[in-house]
């Protein structure tokens, strides 16, 4: 339970982290720029991999690790 939250929690910062970071490189881009680009496309296109990052993070690593160390501990004990 812990493990979870505490990996949520990074995830969480991660994703806050790379949004500002998403935002101030779209602030310092030329105007030219912003006529290539819609601004309705940007921010779906925010969502969306910022929502892929959150899915394929947070505690799904910390399973995954957990699963790897399980199994290595497993075969240790078994042979």
């Amino acid at each position: 339970m812990i493990q979870a939250t505490c990996f949520i929690v990074v995830c969480e910062n991660l994703v806050n982290r790379l949004r500002r970071k998403f935002f101030k490189a779209i602030l310092h881009q030329d105007i030219a720029w912003f006529d290539k680009n819609n601004s309705g496309e940007l921010a779906i296109k925010l969502f969306d991999n910022l929502e892929r990052i959150k899915e394929g993070t947070g505690d799904k690593i910390g399973l995954t690790i957990q699963y790897i160390a399980q199994s290595l501990g497993g075969f240790a004990i078994a042979f």
